[in-house]
């Protein structure tokens, strides 16, 4: 869950996954990975915060929303090709794995967290945190076309999807990937995007240990993540900014993703094992 500062300028991106990883982002991976840097590096901009929590000490944010597209997942998997050393037929499994799955949405990853409100003077709890309104939002995704002709019109929405209804419907997300309660929020702050998801088989690390991530419905900390997949059709292919909203009873959070769109590279099946040895020969 923590989250390193995000990438200052515009990224170019292509909605859609390609045939390969993005050559320069899984570079960006394996050189994050040899400077040492967490995995968590990779997200960058992808990454945004939603709200924050007070610990009586700092704010920590503690609810977020990551976009998981091709230039991340690019990143993602140089980072662990350089540091566990993988074959170039696993990366090439784990990139046709995660594209048969994502490719033609456009995939979120929300992790909400309902918590105490601590005293600033350490005399604990001030107000019990309320998981039956924090976890239980819908949400709107919504893009913006850098060609409208005035300001107003650049940021209005040109697409917009809905998941979920308002509050008075009782409609809401669809199921939790994941629900958590404990003691502390130490059990919530290291958690990484894909654990109890479907995510999982596609970006853990391959020697990395499941976990079930099982425990007792005890404490005053809560937490609840879903993995949220849109379907990009009539998505206009000339958005430069995508806003994901996350409404809550007398709370609206929200986050935006703005990129540089590059349009897809269409690329012959007859050459795909000649773009392979390309690829891995630009990441040697």
């Amino acid at each position: 869950m923590p989250l390193l500062l995000p990438i200052l300028f515009l990224q170019s991106l292509q909605l859609s996954f390609p045939e390969r990883p993005i050559a320069s982002a899984f570079k960006e991976g394996r050189e994050l990975a040899k400077k040492g840097w967490p995995i968590d590096s990779t997200e960058g901009q992808w990454c945004q915060p939603l709200g924050f929590w007070f610990d009586g000490r700092i704010k920590r944010p503690v609810d977020r929303v990551l976009w998981v597209n091709a230039d991340f997942t690019s990143r993602w998997l140089g980072w662990l090709a350089e540091e566990e050393e993988w074959s170039n037929s696993l990366v090439k499994m784990r990139w046709q794995n995660i594209r048969s799955q994502l490719n033609g949405r456009l995939t979120f990853v929300l992790d909400l967290c309902a918590f105490p409100r601590l005293d600033p003077l350490g005399f604990g709890t001030v107000q019990a945190a309320n998981p039956y309104k924090a976890l239980r939002p819908y949400c709107e995704v919504s893009a913006s076309s850098p060609n409208a002709s005035d300001w107003a019109s650049r940021n209005s929405s040109v697409w917009s999807y809905r998941l979920g209804g308002t509050f008075g419907s009782g409609r809401f997300l669809p199921k939790m990937a994941w629900k958590l309660q404990g003691y502390s929020w130490n059990k919530f702050w290291n958690r990484k995007f894909y654990q109890n998801t479907m995510l999982s088989p596609l970006f853990s690390p391959d020697a990395e240990p499941s976990s079930g991530e099982q425990s007792l419905p005890l404490g005053d900390y809560f937490g609840a993540g879903w993995v949220i997949q849109i379907p990009v059709n009539g998505l206009p292919i000339n958005v430069n900014k995508i806003r994901f909203q996350v409404f809550q009873p007398k709370k609206r959070e929200s986050a935006e993703f703005q990129f540089k769109l590059k349009l897809p590279v269409q690329s012959s099946s007859s050459h795909d094992q000649t773009d392979w040895q390309d690829f891995f020969g630009q990441n040697e």
